[in-house]
């Protein structure tokens, strides 16, 4: 089956965050009309249940597709190949199809309280999170998502091929674990009234997170390898 070609909506999506960046940093609230900041809070309740409901849905999609992708290295039927990636690439878009939601209503929910939020720690770690969430995005669409047969091909060597190809493997595995972490890091913090920790400790917790899990991504990755050996030796 031939690799799809990467879509160019994450790119355009990291692009958008990295404004909303500087225009939190830049701007601020004396960017935006009085009358579209009134406009946005009277739909502030619409907003809220657009966000929290498009982080829900990336929470339970990004599970979905770390399960399915790691079925699919270990899977060894090869009619199933078409079936798992058209799953596989399901799971993206709903993935996308979040996280654009999640970017588009939090300016929304952002715009009319920008003078507090911009003090937040909160606010500004989430903030951090989601810009974490496209740009590793980013790179499964464009780097992971095209190669897709030949991890598996990859895998079923027990990992036996040149090292670029296996440093993208690996590295793929890695990029999972960072959007398990982020996305749950973006649910817990969605429901969260208040930082309970200051800035710099939250995102030292949020930064060993992904350091644990990308250790256990690691072994996992391993893991597959070792096993692929066993089931077809060379």
């Amino acid at each position: 089956m031939a690799s799809r070609p990467p879509q160019l909506f994450p790119v355009f999506l990291l692009v958008v965050v990295e404004l909303f960046f500087l225009l939190v940093i830049v701007a601020g609230p004396n960017l935006f009309a009085p009358r579209l900041s009134e406009f946005l809070a009277a739909r502030r309740g619409l907003l809220l249940v657009g966000h929290v409901s498009a982080v829900v849905t990336g929470v339970i999609w990004i599970t979905i597709g770390d399960i399915l992708f790691t079925r699919f290295l270990l899977y060894t039927g090869i009619p199933q190949n078409d079936v798992m990636i058209r799953k596989l690439h399901l799971v993206s878009r709903w993935v996308w199809g979040a996280l654009a939601i999640i970017v588009i209503s939090g300016f929304g929910l952002y715009i009319p309280e920008a003078a507090r939020l911009n003090h937040a720690p909160k606010f500004i770690l989430k903030m951090i999170v989601v810009a974490v969430l496209v740009v590793n995005g980013t790179f499964l669409n464009i780097v992971v998502a095209p190669r897709f047969v030949r991890f598996q091909s990859f895998v079923r060597t027990g990992l036996r091929t040149d090292g670029q190809e296996r440093m993208l493997f690996y590295m793929a595995c890695a990029s999972g674990a960072v959007s398990f972490v982020s996305w749950w890091s973006a649910l817990i913090l969605g429901f969260l009234s208040a930082l309970p920790l200051s800035f710099m400790t939250g995102l030292a917790v949020y930064i060993g997170l992904v350091a644990v899990m990308i250790g256990i991504s690691q072994i996992v990755a391993w893991y597959i390898g070792a096993r692929a050996k066993l089931d077809f030796p060379r």
